[in-house]
């Protein structure tokens, strides 16, 4: 992970995304739902479970999840869309 900061409109998407979840996705966000950290230029964490992460890609402007490999690396990136409902099940 880079030293930098993600947006501050990011924990605002987030949000209104969390709001938007069926209860049992808002059940697993929250056992996996992380403080928001870059992990790329583009990419900012939000949910880990093991080294599968779920992330949102800000070129893309989408959701998307990938594997951290042993050297805390992004591999296997892909987007889900913009909405994180759309994402979550894919973690």
């Amino acid at each position: 992970m880079t030293p930098s900061t993600p947006p501050k409109g990011i924990e605002q998407l987030v949000e209104k995304e969390v709001s938007a979840l069926s209860p049992d996705l808002h059940a697993q966000w929250m056992s996996i739902s992380v403080v928001p950290a870059r992990l790329t230029s583009d990419v900012v964490l939000l949910a880990r479970r093991d080294s599968r992460v779920l992330g949102y890609d800000e070129a893309e402007e989408e959701f998307g999840t990938g594997e951290l490999d042993g050297a805390g690396k992004l591999r296997d990136w892909g987007t889900w869309g913009e909405r994180l409902a759309w994402a979550l099940p894919h973690l």
